[in-house]
């Protein structure tokens, strides 16, 4: 075997290890978070463990700490700035203190949704994902907006380019379509959920 040949071989290998690497971060991602999301209130809501979830990775996560908090949903994608001014405004009348923005996703990027939240307050960001993971569609519980097609993985909350999200200081997570839905149904009731995100 050649030089040449040696360095093919050698590259090869290096995107198939890469390629094994990066499908193995995905699939385990959703379950194997870092931190621990769970509704203190109501506790019908309450799952054992706590919410499968993905993390950003963006942003800044208070390690060792914990954040309780009631969660706040807005309609709005939350993907122009000036859409924190009513929503600030909302939650000003009907909360006082520390809350949670939960904000749907479309529309536009991750990053953008977790800025906006962030000018208005936010202590942190649940992303309700609009889309259904294929194994939650497959007992009839879950269908996508628009009547799409479901996804075998969540989407990665990234910034994108080199030193996009620097300015980010809260914490924000996506949240599975089912498990979100179950949660907007109480909020859209009128209804108080609150949140508990451990670090």
């Amino acid at each position: 075997m050649n030089t040449n040949e040696k360095r093919k071989t050698i590259k090869m290998k290096t995107l198939a290890i890469y390629a094994v690497c990066s499908k193995m971060f995905l699939v385990s991602s959703m379950s194997m978070s870092s931190t621990s999301f769970q509704v203190i209130k109501p506790t019908e809501l309450t799952q054992d463990g706590g919410y499968d979830h993905r993390n950003a990775l963006f942003g800044l996560s208070p390690f060792g700490d914990v954040i309780s908090a009631p969660l706040f949903y807005t309609e709005s994608l939350f993907c122009e700035w000036q859409d924190h001014i009513s929503f600030t405004t909302d939650v000003a009348k009907k909360l006082n203190g520390t809350f949670i923005a939960m904000i749907d996703r479309g529309g536009c990027a991750f990053l953008t949704k977790v800025e906006n939240a962030q000018i208005s307050g936010a202590a942190a960001v649940v992303i309700a994902d609009n889309t259904c993971l294929c194994s939650d569609t497959d007992t009839g519980n879950c269908v996508s907006v628009g009547g799409g097609g479901c996804e075998v993985i969540g989407p990665v909350m990234a910034a994108g380019g080199l030193g996009d999200g620097m300015d980010i200081s809260i914490p924000s997570l996506l949240l599975t379509k089912k498990d979100a839905d179950s949660i907007k149904a109480e909020l859209l009731g009128n209804d108080t959920v609150d949140i508990e995100i451990s670090f």
